[in-house]
């Protein structure tokens, strides 16, 4: 799209979403360097994002380790990361009942490569 001189581009309609990558990535670099260049420390919450494109490029840069809530987020970047050849682990932070919990048991033996833990206060879990 080029450089933008006003915003929202006068051609755009509103509201709308804009990425802005180039802050994306100056995000991600300040990261690693507040974690000692040593982002395998992090695991980002992707409800941060909601943005596979986001989540693709957080995988190229070696984040490994991810945390989300719901069934949709956890298939999106199992096979994402499948996709890319990257063995991830996954902390689904919401307990599950019922089909859901079904759905993340389908999930992790669709996907016997990742690692995908379920936070839970569940005894029958």
């Amino acid at each position: 799209m080029g450089i933008l001189t006003s915003f929202p581009p006068p051609n755009l309609p509103t509201p709308l979403l804009v990425l802005r990558m180039d802050r994306v990535r100056a995000n991600l670099a300040q990261m690693n360097h507040l974690l000692g260049k040593d982002i395998s420390r992090w695991q980002p919450h992707l409800k941060t994002t909601k943005m596979p494109v986001v989540w693709q490029l957080l995988l190229e840069n070696g984040v490994r380790r991810f945390k989300c809530a719901t069934i949709r987020e956890a298939q999106v970047l199992l096979d994402l990361a499948t996709a890319q050849n990257q063995s991830i682990e996954l902390l689904v932070a919401l307990s599950h009942h019922g089909r859901n919990l079904e759905s993340l048991a389908g999930l992790a033996e669709l996907h016997p490569h990742h690692s995908l833990s379920l936070l839970s206060e569940d005894p029958e879990h």
